[in-house]
């Protein structure tokens, strides 16, 4: 199975920079003064960043849907480059997890590891049109499966099988990606969604654990490491995080043409702050 693409497992030649709008117009030195813990920025409120929201949802391109002799259906679709898989539950459909994808010819098959017991679902299309649809349920320990050699074979639907059916988008999490300190104590927090994220959904939180401010994320982009460029009173930070693809394991702050260290923390990571959204 491959993967979806994580912030830190970059591949080490690959270098992406993404501009990413500054929150709300806020111009770069109204964020406050972080190490004080004032803020000239009368828009700053309280907030609960690492607290995720459910987004609403639809489906888009949908590659196959099909009903299991109890009854179950399983919709498959895509949006964009990453497809996603819907169970019908409860009423609805409920949107699950995929933990990585496969394609061969003319076949696509996705795992999911959330359920008890996890499955695998495939389908096989001639010029888009599904043909045969099949789930593994268990951990099926490889690429993909023989539809009705293993696992069990699933009856084709059309859209009236299922357009009735709400959908309910996987609860919204959001990830704290990287958390560390500077030696003067002020700390860095980078949050992003945990599901259906970009470089523009990354937020960047500095200050004082009392006061963890939003600042305006400049650029993002990423190689060997992630770098991440915030303002703080109009002045740039950049922040650098290695990856474990990296021969360094060094975190730094460069500030003022000054650089330094930074302590990552691995446990807890963002717990414990207060903080305030632009």
């Amino acid at each position: 199975m491959v993967s979806r693409d994580v912030l830190r497992g970059a591949s080490a030649g690959l270098l992406v920079t993404v501009l990413l709008a500054c929150s709300g117009g806020t111009s770069p030195g109204s964020t406050g003064n972080a190490r004080s813990g004032s803020s000239t920025d009368a828009s700053l409120h309280a907030c609960s960043p690492l607290e995720g929201a459910t987004q609403p949802i639809a489906l888009e391109v949908v590659v196959g849907a099909g009903r299991h002799a109890d009854g179950t259906l399983y919709v498959l679709d895509k949006a964009g480059s990453n497809h996603r898989v819907f169970v019908s539950e409860g009423g609805g459909l409920q949107r699950k997890k995929v933990a990585g994808s496969g394609e061969g010819e003319g076949s696509i098959t996705v795992e999911v590891l959330e359920t008890v017991p996890p499955f695998s679902l495939k389908v096989e299309s001639t010029n888009g049109v599904p043909k045969r649809m099949g789930v593994f349920r268990g951990e099926l320990n490889d690429k993909t499966f023989e539809i009705g050699g293993r696992g069990d074979v699933l009856e084709l639907v059309d859209a009236s099988a299922y357009a009735s059916l709400p959908l309910r988008n996987i609860p919204g999490a959001a990830h704290v990606e990287y958390d560390a300190s500077r030696s003067n104590g002020d700390r860095i927090v980078v949050t992003r969604p945990d599901t259906d994220w970009t470089y523009e959904d990354v937020r960047v939180f500095y200050g004082a654990r009392a006061r963890m401010v939003e600042r305006p994320v400049v650029d993002v982009s990423r190689g060997s490491s992630t770098y991440i460029t915030f303002m703080v009173d109009g002045v740039e930070h950049k922040a650098t995080f290695q990856s474990s693809m990296s021969s360094s394991t060094n975190a730094t702050l460069t500030a003022d043409g000054e650089e330094e260290g930074l302590l990552v923390n691995y446990d807890d990571r963002g717990v414990g702050l207060s903080y305030f959204c632009l």
